[in-house]
């Protein structure tokens, strides 16, 4: 009804009134009327009964038929009577007539119809004793008539009966209903059209101004309602009006203000349109600016990192050769100053990166205790010279091989440990690893809590909010005390975070400082070191001045299962040692104490039988313990695996390491220096400087060297003459690095070519293995780093590739193949550092990827020259570090001959003689189960 029309509503409230009203009188009149029509019939048929019962008394009594008769036939022509009987005592039936035609007048046949089928018309039977009444004192018995005066029974003489028809009354009920129903009809029709003509009257002047409305609406300002009524319709009508010519002069105004706002907003978005070009123009400029940067910083990398290759290198040969004292001081402050400027360069290098984006997170499997150890090797001088202790603990739950982005981890570590050595002028600094435990069921990363404590000048609060912030200091005034960018802190929190990690410190100002991180790795929960082998319970005697490093220790001993006694009193540790029940003893010596405790201990312990004496110091003055014998020399920062294997060495003496010490990629520094002697090294370089300090290099061991000073000059210098190995410098001019190497390889595949790059990128330091070169250098190259690469990759055992490389190119494609043994397993192992396990593990894994390519060179066939010459360059990567020399020579002539010619027989001649040289090795038992089991 809320949403009905005006002439509805009204219909609906006029006519609801008056159609109850009218159904209500209707139905009341009718239903009166109804029962009084039904009360006259019952009233007639009881007086018709009585008087006949009457008017027969004394012709029933008296058995006068005649009369009888007369009685019934003027009691049928009563109106409604279709029946009428008389009858004695006994039931008999004196006389009975019945009347067919009930009606006076015809009656209408619609009605009667209609009577018809609502009604059944049924008779009503009426019936009356017939008593004998000649004395009045009569009174009604149940059987019969007593009269109390005579005090006699008179009998009762019969009963009539009559049967009244009922289709008369419902006749005329019907009458009453149909006249009742007209009734409401006329009522209803006259209210219809008096709501209707009262809606019309009210709606129609509405539904005007509603059509007004709905036209200003849309716009038609110019519509106006007629003002045609009266009222308050008329007033409405007048309003609306009134409102129109409002808002038509509204609308004039508001055209006027929306023509100059848009003349305004045309010429705002023309200056826009104008801005917008010169922003784009300017972000294009700035994109283009940035690259630009980040390929200036690039090169200026490269650039700076070459020169600076040569003043280290030649202020390392200085300082092998010092004059004198000051001599010596100032090759030093020269080679420091060298090494605080390549620190700069990366971090600058590393911020313009991060900013481009091009840096990305690497994850790869590497030991965790070298890398910990190639740390502390790094900063243990700096902190020796500013008598500093470094200490170190890491905890024995930490596995030996962890899986993350090691060289972000060695990063971060040497930011935070070397910030804290600058900033901590006496006291100690310590690094903790701890593993945390795993908080949620379905992790199965290792978790590991880095700790870096200093006892340093700490951090004011007024810096706490911009400490990690790039290019901040504590201190960046005129005066500061501190060098370096401020970005080491910044760098090392991107890095940790991209690592999943979580970075953050606590500090005071003057009470030092410590900062910690948090890293995911994945690991193996077995490569636990000391839980592969186990050290039998014995008692360990400890001295150590120093409380936090001897709660290390005595930490570490406990967790390996020793008995551990420690003191930091001298006598007291004299007097125990001296009991002989200790089967280790770990001297901590401290910087403090070294002419004094030292010389008291060292006499009285040359003495004892102690079984395993291990002085334990900073390796910086291992030169002036070099004259007392008898002890074993270890460092005081050294790894606890590294310990461990120190003492199960020499308690049991056994020496079995755990896992091998060194991955395939890495450049073995540890090694001493090596004479290559008979050995003709190559060197490619640009840089006429870089060429002579690595000149100088080789031939201060003993080598003899050939310079190039571009690709293509080493790749003729390789065609026609002698060489064992060739450093590669990987940007020249007219043919780099990288094509050189390729070219080289084509024709000698097993040349040792090491790349030289001032770029320090973990992506392309891989790059450059991926393409074929067998080693790498980042600038500065260090003697010791270049004389290891060589020792990893060349030895003595070159004697036959030195005969293959005299001979022709034509002989050595021909014959190489037939000539090379099918596994050098001693080429493999050097190879893999050393580590036979690891060699045979690439081993295995070879071959097991020969039988897949296997299949795919037979089924490919000679239809798809590209994709053999694919296969074939895979086979020979998996071949040079399993040193599988005859299938290596096989798939790099497949590879060659598939680059530089589609002639049929040849390549089906050299992938007949590559399929031969797979099913030879194939068909061989592991060569590594005598060595492994021996």
């Amino acid at each position: 009804m809320v949403s009905w029309k005006i002439i509805n509503r009204l219909l609906f409230l006029a006519l609801t009134p008056a159609i109850c009203i009218a159904l209500f009188l209707t139905l009341h009149y009718s239903i009166r009327i109804i029962n009084d029509l039904n009360e006259v019939m019952y009233e007639r048929g009881d007086a018709i009964t009585n008087h006949l019962a009457t008017a027969s008394e004394d012709a029933v009594y008296t058995g006068d038929t005649r009369v009888l008769i007369k009685l019934v036939s003027s009691t049928l022509r009563e109106h409604g009577v279709i029946k009428a009987t008389i009858a004695d005592l006994d039931g008999v039936i004196l006389i009975q007539d019945e009347r067919l035609n009930i009606w006076d007048h015809p009656p209408n046949f619609f009605l009667h119809k209609l009577t018809e089928i609502f009604y059944d018309s049924a008779p009503i039977t009426f019936r009356k004793d017939i008593l004998y009444t000649a004395h009045k004192e009569a009174v009604e018995s149940t059987d019969d008539i007593v009269y109390p005066a005579l005090n006699v029974f008179t009998p009762r003489l019969g009963h009539v009966a009559i049967e009244l028809t009922t289709e008369i009354t419902n006749y005329l009920e019907t009458i009453v209903i149909v006249k009742g129903i007209a009734i409401v009809l006329v009522i209803l029709g006259i209210s219809i059209l008096f709501a209707f003509y009262t809606g019309r009257s009210i709606s129609t002047p509405i539904e005007r101004v509603i059509t007004t409305v709905n036209n200003i609406q849309r716009g038609k300002l110019h519509v106006r309602v007629p003002a045609i009524s009266g009222g308050e319709i008329g007033a409405l009508e007048h309003g609306i009006n009134q409102m129109a010519d409002q808002i038509q002069g509204s609308q004039d105004n508001l055209l006027k203000s929306v023509r100059l706002a848009t003349t305004r907003l045309n010429q705002k978005i023309k200056e826009i349109h104008s801005k917008n070009q010169e922003l784009e123009v300017a972000r294009i400029r700035a994109e283009d600016a940035n690259l630009a940067k980040s390929r200036f910083l690039a090169n200026m990398s490269h650039e700076l990192r070459t020169p600076l290759n040569a003043i280290l290198g030649f202020a390392d040969l200085l300082g092998d050769s010092k004059v004198n004292e000051a001599h010596g001081d100032y090759v030093n402050t020269i080679h420091r100053s060298a090494s605080d400027l390549l620190v700069l360069i990366n971090e600058i290098l590393d911020f313009s990166k991060i900013e481009s984006g091009e840096h990305k997170i690497e994850k790869y499997k590497f030991e965790f205790y070298e890398l910990i150890d190639s740390v502390i090797n790094l900063l243990n001088k700096s902190a020796y010279e500013k008598n500093l202790d470094l200490l170190l603990y890491i905890d024995p739950d930490v596995p030996v091989e962890l899986i993350s982005d090691p060289l972000r981890i060695k990063q971060a570590i040497i930011n935070l440990v070397g910030n804290a050595i600058k900033f901590t002028h006496e006291g100690y600094v310590s690094l903790e690893v701890r593993r945390r435990s795993l908080l949620k069921a379905d992790d199965n990363n290792t978790y590991l809590d880095f700790r870096i404590i200093d006892t340093g000048i700490g951090i004011d609060e007024k810096d706490a909010d911009t400490i990690f912030e790039p290019f901040t200091q504590s201190d960046d005034s005129l005066t500061r005390e501190y060098c370096g960018t401020g970005l080491g802190l910044s760098i090392t929190k991107y890095f940790i975070e991209k690592l999943n990690g979580t970075i953050g410190y606590s500090s005071k100002s003057g009470e030092g400082s410590t900062f910690w991180f948090t890293v995911p790795f994945e690991s193996e929960d077995g490569d636990i070191y000391y839980k592969k082998r186990s050290l039998k319970s014995f008692a360990v005697l400890v001295y150590d001045k120093h409380p936090l490093r001897i709660a290390y220790t005595r930490e570490l001993l406990r967790t390996w299962g020793l008995d551990v006694k420690c003191t930091d009193d001298i006598s007291t540790f004299l007097d125990e040692y001296n009991s002989s029940v200790y089967r280790l003893v770990l001297y901590y010596l401290n910087q403090n104490d070294f002419d004094t405790d030292l010389q008291i201990s060292t006499h009285k312990l040359s003495t004892a039988s102690t079984t395993v004496t291990c002085f334990m110091h900073n390796a910086n003055y291992y030169k002036d313990l070099s004259s007392k014998t008898g002890f074993i020399h270890l460092s005081n920062t050294i790894s606890p695996y590294q310990l461990f294997e120190q003492i199960y060495h020499h308690t049991t003496g056994k020496n079995e390491p755990v896992v091998s010490q060194r991955s395939i990629q890495v450049c073995d520094e540890s090694k001493a220096l090596f004479n290559l002697e008979d050995l003709t090294i190559l060197i490619a370089d640009d840089n006429e400087i870089n060429r002579d300090l690595l000149q100088v290099y080789v031939t201060r061991n003993n080598g003899d060297y050939l310079l190039a000073s571009d690709g293509q000059e080493a790749i003729d210098l390789c065609k026609t003459k002698h060489i064992d190995a060739v450093i590669m410098d990987v940007h020249m001019p007219k043919v780099d690095g990288i094509h050189a190497m390729k070219s080289i390889k084509a024709t000698q595949p097993q040349l040792p070519i090491i790349a030289v790059t001032a770029d320090a990128s973990p992506n392309n330091l891989r790059k450059y293995l991926s393409y074929g070169f067998n080693a790498y250098l980042t600038k500065p190259v260090t003697e010791k780093k270049l004389l290891s690469s060589i020792v990893s990759l060349v030895s003595s055992e070159l004697v036959p590739y030195r005969a293959k490389q005299q001979q022709s190119s034509i002989s050595q494609e021909s014959n190489g193949a037939n000539n090379a043994p099918t596994i050098n397993m001693q080429q493999a192992v050097k190879i893999s550092g050393g580590n036979v396990k690891l060699a045979h593990e690439l081993y295995t894994m070879f071959i097991a990827d020969l039988r897949s390519k296997r299949s795919q060179l037979v089924l490919n066939g000679k239809q798809d020259v590209n994709r053999i010459r694919e296969l074939a360059h895979k086979i020979h990567g998996g071949a040079k570090y399993c040193a599988a020399e005859k299938i290596q020579d096989s798939a790099s002539k497949l590879e060659q001959v598939t680059t530089n010619a589609q002639d049929e027989k040849q390549i089906n001649s050299a992938l007949g003689t590559l399929l031969e040289s797979i099913q030879e090795i194939l068909s061989l038992k592991d060569p590594y189960t005598q060595k492994l089991s021996g």
